[in-house]
């Protein structure tokens, strides 16, 4: 039996497994990897520059953690911050043994790791904050059943 996001996305993915798997949001979106391209993404976003800076981009990051941890209380599904070191897989699949749910959201993980950043400066200028400062990763979790994937050794 293969779960809902593996049959909505069936033309896009490769191969099945029946092993734990997360779905991690990397947010890496190449266009806003760069100063000009961020800059176009949000006139797109909002219209115009007038409140590109450091404190609606901070905001921007909160709104999203308190809608993720808004939704996750109106799903009840619980959240779990992972210390240092602490393999997230594992994490999950202790999880996994005590949860009904056979398909779909049943974890949301929340780490702390370095991550790239824009800053605004005076005039609007935009760079990457150095050193990267630590932001929160969310991983979600989810069983996967269907066929072992294979793979050549």
């Amino acid at each position: 039996m293969t779960e809902g996001l593996s049959r909505t996305y069936t033309d896009l993915l490769e191969g099945e497994y029946d092993c734990l798997d997360r779905i991690v949001l990397n947010a890496y979106f190449r266009f806003a990897h760069s100063p000009g391209g961020f800059r176009a993404w949000w006139r797109q976003l909002y219209g115009s520059d007038e409140h590109l800076d450091n404190a609606h981009l901070t905001r921007k990051a909160s709104q999203f953690s308190h809608r993720v941890r808004r939704w996750a209380r109106e799903q009840n599904i619980p959240m779990r911050t992972c210390r240092a070191g602490q393999t997230r897989y594992e994490l999950a699949q202790r999880c996994l043994q005590s949860t009904p749910i056979q398909e779909g959201l049943f974890l949301i993980l929340v780490g702390r790791a370095p991550a790239p950043l824009w800053e605004v400066l005076q005039g609007g200028y935009l760079r990457r904050k150095k050193p990267y400062p630590f932001v929160n990763h969310f991983s979600f979790p989810r069983p996967r059943v269907g066929p072992r994937y294979h793979q050549d050794k």
